[in-house]
């Protein structure tokens, strides 16, 4: 997986296929723009934890076999204005304190 532990850095129109465990772990500090991406057939497709604070705008969760996203951060998280897909956005899909845009 790819992991952002500080910094603001910002992935744009990437794609993430087929992660075997977690497809990005965002921790630490971290506040990271993803936006534009895929996240597609990770176990997770993103693990979020310590003060990170990403931002997700306008990407696609899709096939992800347990957790769209997992928040354990102290923060809560915007996720609303992305696409979810198959699991569709829930709190069986997404975990922690995220605002999906029920």
């Amino acid at each position: 997986p790819i992991t952002i532990s500080a910094g603001a850095p910002v992935i744009e129109n990437s794609r993430f296929l087929q992660s075997i465990y977690s497809a990005m772990e965002i921790d630490g500090v971290a506040k990271p723009v993803i936006k534009g991406s895929e996240i597609r057939g990770a176990m997770n497709g993103v693990v979020v934890t310590g003060k990170a604070q990403p931002r997700f705008e306008g990407n696609t969760f899709a096939d992800n076999k347990v957790m769209h996203l997992q928040n354990g951060s102290t923060y809560a998280i915007n996720a609303k204005g992305n696409t979810w897909k198959n699991p569709k956005a829930s709190k069986r899909s997404i975990l922690g304190d995220v605002d999906f845009g029920k």
